[in-house]
């Protein structure tokens, strides 16, 4: 899991979740 920025973007397994 990795976090993009300070927005609640998260890549998991090639798949984003933006919350």
């Amino acid at each position: 899991m990795k976090h993009f920025g300070q927005s609640s973007a998260i890549c998991d397994s090639g798949k984003f979740l933006i919350i």
